[in-house]
């Protein structure tokens, strides 16, 4: 028994069934590398696929906006600051960016809502 579980575990271990990393995934942070593999693992080419493309689609809609609600929007969401640190980096005042940011997020939903509409026809 004994000598099965350890042919069981040697065949495991067969150098032929390493897998190279892509270069994305060579990076020093191991929870992102981690991450980065269960995501793939778990994600099937389809849902790659219509993954990609919303992504694609957010990228226009938000080219499609100001540069200030760009930058707006960029700050609240993907550097999690919140209204009074945008009003500060942006010389506004807190209502004002706030303001700013509720319009922006209305502007990014129409566009998104236009390229949806676009596609469907």
């Amino acid at each position: 028994m004994i000598d099965l579980q350890r042919e069981h575990f040697r065949d495991k271990r067969d150098i032929t069934k390493e897998q190279i990393l892509p270069p994305s995934h060579q990076g020093n942070d191991t929870g992102t590398s981690i991450q980065s593999l269960l995501s793939l693992s778990l994600t099937s080419p389809s849902q790659h696929l219509i993954r990609n493309e919303e992504v694609q689609k957010l990228q226009t809609a938000m080219r499609s906006l100001s540069d200030l609600d760009q930058e707006v929007l960029a700050l609240r969401h993907f550097e999690q600051l919140s209204n009074q640190q945008v009003a500060e980096i942006l010389n506004l005042n807190t209502t004002a960016a706030s303001n700013r940011y509720v319009r922006a997020l209305s502007r990014l939903s129409e566009s998104l809502a236009d390229s949806s509409r676009d596609s469907t026809r």
